[in-house]
């Protein structure tokens, strides 16, 4: 999924470097935790080390739960608020553009 962030730019290598190329991008700290946790929870799940994974449901359920909460702050809200943003009327978009100008100046 990270390689998938357009606006991050991150080239597909180990998960634990994209995910460190994202907090250099300064994601949210939460995120970051989230990606770590199921990074490391899918890691141990396929070579065996200090986590005990036994599949029991509720460990199962809620790593699904937190990919699908990585997957809603990471793509899906970006692209409602942008889609939403984008019917804005044309002359309202360019007042918050003249806005946005004037105070990076």
């Amino acid at each position: 999924m990270i390689p998938q962030l357009e606006e991050y730019d991150i080239k597909k290598v180990s998960l634990n470097k994209m995910i460190g190329e994202l907090v250099k991008k300064d994601i949210p700290q939460h995120i970051q935790q989230g990606l770590d946790a199921i990074r490391i929870y899918g890691n141990e799940g396929i070579h065996p080390g200090e986590i005990f994974l036994n599949d029991d449901q509720e460990t199962v359920e809620y790593l699904f739960e937190l990919i699908n909460y990585m997957t809603e702050e990471l793509i899906t809200k970006k692209k409602k608020v942008t889609n939403f943003y984008a019917k804005l009327p044309f002359k309202k978009l360019e007042g918050i553009l003249n806005r946005d100008k004037t105070t990076k100046l």
